[in-house]
Formats: structure tokens, sequence, C-alpha cells
């Protein structure tokens, strides 16, 4: 569109001296018309809209330090190379042999995403896969919650044939005898979980008032929390699977908590100081009092690690949030993150600042991980991505409009304008009604249902059920169209 306005095209730029093609393409980028159609807010537009007084003075945009550490296996590494190799061999022979196999064959991937995660779901995956072939389970059977989310999208699993599923079941049965047997026989706390336990002293001896943990795994976090609950007991809170649970030393078990409870609990910081989720945790339970985040385990997509560090990373949190990435050695995601990192310094420049070339990484890597293209080439693959990024016609930094005003300015409207604008007018007040429970919000008419709802973002944020009254929700949208149509 640049070119198209200013005259020029796209052959007469490539006989433009070098020098001065720089400047054109500098001026066409900072001139695109797509800047007046979209918008992308950075925290250095934040940071500007602070500033000129556009946000309250002393918002809280906060920095992102991230830290990888990756930690050797030690005499676990023998281990780890066999069943990564039977996990890479069963996964060839299942494509190999087309058909349903396929599908089987994408179960491997699962499990080489456990074998990074912990030793406990590992061995979790083979235990299971020893039980369905042994005891002719449907293969439904092979996977649990957790794996069902990563196979979504490739087959139904209760349709695949079971004796598809091995070659030779009797000698896989002695392999999986002898692997469960190993993972068992491995001392109880593997070397992510030593350095877990002398991070999180770290983290409350500097100051951190509490720790959130990271998993892909529910077998994970149960071996997590079994681990640390010796040493912080009721002090640790879990949520996975849409709820959350905490240890009862009176019943000797873990105890159901709700949402709301988590967060509560978790944000007074008094009770409960570690909150260890899963990825379920990722989406709409908001930790900003939190500034301490560990990854005990990365998920091979990028993006689910920016909304894992989204959670405590939020405008108005604390000012400064610290994480940790742990990784072992010697594994493929140790190399590809080191090439990345060596050649670019792009990683933690990735997962902080959310780039689209987070969307590529879950396919290069499973692709190396599981030998169909080498290192050398994955590590290509994400630097070509990246490459493709930085050279795009519009950039997402040519979208980066930071307005420059002579007087500060003050919004149009507000929720409370809106709120008192809207409960200003006879037909819609007679719609609200005070809600029983939580103060500052209302029961609401709409499409002849009460709706639970709210014009305040903190009620918004600690209640999970009740709906946002604000510009673009579907709940005002339709309570306007029937106020229009009535």
């Amino acid at each position: 569109l640049s070119f198209h306005l200013t005259g020029i095209d796209r052959d007469s730029l490539d006989h433009i001296d070098v020098d001065e093609r720089s400047l054109w393409d500098a001026w066409l980028r900072a001139n695109t018309p797509v800047r007046d159609r979209v918008f992308r807010t950075t925290r250095s537009t934040l940071r500007h809209y602070r500033d000129t007084g556009i946000l309250p003075p002393g918002t809280i945009i906060p920095n992102r330090h991230v830290h990888d550490e990756f930690l050797p296996l030690g005499d676990a590494q023998d281990l780890y190379n066999r069943i990564d190799t039977y996990i890479r061999s069963r996964h060839d022979a299942l494509i190999a042999a087309g058909g349903k196999g396929v599908p089987l064959g994408f179960i491997m991937t699962v499990y080489r995403r456990r074998l990074t995660s912990s030793f406990h779901a590992v061995r979790r995956s083979l235990e299971r896969r020893r039980d369905v072939l042994a005891n002719h389970r449907s293969v439904g059977d092979l996977l649990d919650d957790d794996d069902q989310y990563s196979f979504e999208g490739v087959a139904d699993s209760d349709e695949l044939d079971l004796d598809e599923l091995a070659l030779d079941p009797a000698a896989e049965l002695v392999e999986l005898d002898s692997f469960i047997e190993a993972l068992t026989e491995q001392p109880p706390d593997e070397p992510k979980m030593v350095r877990l336990h002398e991070l999180l002293h770290e983290s409350f001896a500097g100051g951190h008032r509490t720790v959130v943990i990271f998993t892909q795994y529910t077998d994970t976090l149960e071996y997590v929390r079994e681990r640390l609950r010796a040493t912080f007991g009721t002090q640790i809170i879990c949520y996975f699977g849409g709820g959350g649970e905490r240890w009862d030393d009176t019943t000797g078990t873990w105890t159901r908590l709700t949402k709301e409870q988590v967060k509560d609990m978790f944000r007074r910081g008094e009770e409960a100081r570690i909150l260890i989720g899963t990825d379920s945790m990722s989406e709409g339970l908001n930790l900003q009092t939190c500034d301490r985040l560990i990854n005990f385990d990365l998920p091979w997509n990028f993006m689910r690690v920016e909304q894992r560090i989204g959670r405590v990373d939020r405008i108005g949190g604390l000012p400064d949030i610290h994480v940790t990435n742990l990784f072992y050695e010697g594994t493929v995601e140790q190399d590809i993150y080191d090439r990345i990192r060596d050649r670019h310094d792009w990683f933690t420049h990735v997962v902080g600042n959310a780039q689209p070339v987070l969307a590529v990484t879950e396919a290069i890597i499973r692709d190396a991980a599981m030998g169909r293209i080498s290192r050398e080439d994955a590590a290509d693959q994400l630097q070509d991505a990246i490459d493709r990024l930085e050279n795009a016609d519009v950039r997402l930094e040519d979208l980066d409009a930071v307005p420059v005003y002579d007087e500060n300015l003050e919004p149009a409207m507000t929720m409370d304008s809106l709120r008192d604008g809207l409960l200003g007018i006879g037909a819609v007040r007679e719609r609200f009604h005070d809600h029983p429970d939580v103060a500052g919000a209302w029961l609401v008419e709409i499409g002849g249902a009460k709706h639970e709802a709210t014009f305040d973002l903190d009620v918004y944020d600690d209640h999970p059920g009740i709906g946002f009254l604000t510009w673009g929700t579907p709940l005002l949208d339709q309570l306007l169209d029937e106020l229009d149509t009535n």
C-alpha cells in the first residue's frame, strides 16, 4: 500500500542507491497505511503512556528477567538415552506401517514430551502402556487427560486398533518391565527436583513472598508436590483440571479447593506460599501478586510458555518478574535452545515478547526430538522463521505507534461513567438487581435470563463466573441490542 500511494513500485526501488534505499524503506515502514488500522501496544508504548499521563503516574509495567538452567542428568543419563531410543524406534516403526499406525506413532511423541518433564511422568505412561498390552485394554487407556489434550485432532484413540500398537507385544512387555523397574529404582529426587528445592529456599531467602511452579502434566505435579510436602506442608496449594487442592494434616489427604479459594489464599501469601499448576492454570487465573515463577518443564509450543509467564507478568503487578526455566543437558531441547540463543540471543527475547515465531516452534522441536530432522536443521528452521519475521514487508514493530501529545488526555469514558450512564436510564436500571453474595456485582436480565455481571475489573478478576460489562463484550452487546430493539 505504501508503494502504491507514493507511486514507487518494487522494481524502481531495486534501482535506487543502497544508502538511499534504506531511507526509503524506513520512510515507507513508518508511513504504512496499515498503522491507521492496526496498532500494537508494547511495554514501550505503555511506558510512554505512563510518562505522558495517559496512564496514571506510578502504573507498574513489570520488567521480566528470564534465566535458563541446564542440569546434568548424571547417573540417569544412560536410562534417559535408552528410553529415548525406545520411543524413537517405536515411533518410526508405527509411522512406517502407515494407516492407523500413524496416530499410534504420534502417541510416542507424547511419551517423549513426558520424558523431559519428569521420570515419574514417563514411568506412569509406560505403566499404562504395559497395562494396555498385557490386559488387552482399549488404546484410549494409554492416555490420561493431559495426553488427550495433546492428542486432540490427531485421531479418536478409542477407534485405534490394539493389534497394531506393538509389532512384537511379548518382546515389548519385557522391555517395558525393564524400564519401569529402572525408573522405580531412581533416587526419589531427580536432578530437577534437587534444584527446585534449592530455588525455593533461595527465592524465599531473597525476599520473594510466593512462588508459582508450572508443569505440563498432572503426573509431574503430583510428583513435585509429594517431594515438597515434607518441607513445605500446608504452604503448598495445587491447581489442575479446573480445581485446586491443598494438603490437610488432619485427614492426611489433599482436599479440594475452588478456583476462587486458590486465588484468595495465594494472593494473601500467608497460609499458602507455593502454587503448583498445570497449563490449565495459565488460562484465566491472574497471579499478579507473585513475582517468582519456575517452569519445571517447558512445552514445545513456546506460546504456552508465554501464557504461563503472563499469569504473573501483568500491568499493575510487581515491578520485576523473575522466571527460571529448568532443562536437562544433552537433550534435543537444550541443543536447539542453545543454538538459537548463541546465534541471536533470541530465546529470552522471544519468550519475553511473544513474537509470532512462537507458533512454529512445536512442530520443529517435535521433528528434531523424534529424529525426523537433525538438531542443526531444527535450529536452521527456527532461524529461518525469525529471519522471515524480521524481513517481512510489514513488521510488528512497524505498527508500534507511539503518539506525541502536547497535553495529557482524559479518556472519553471510564468504567464508572459507563456504569452511571447506563444505570441512569430507567429501562436499563430495572434490569439490574443487586447480587446477593458479591459486592459490586449485579444480576442482569438479558435474553430472558439473569446473568451475573459487573462493571468492576477487580470483581471480574476475583470471581471467574461473573461476566464483565464493557465495550465489545457479548453481554453488553446483547443488552444494548435488546434495548435498541425495544
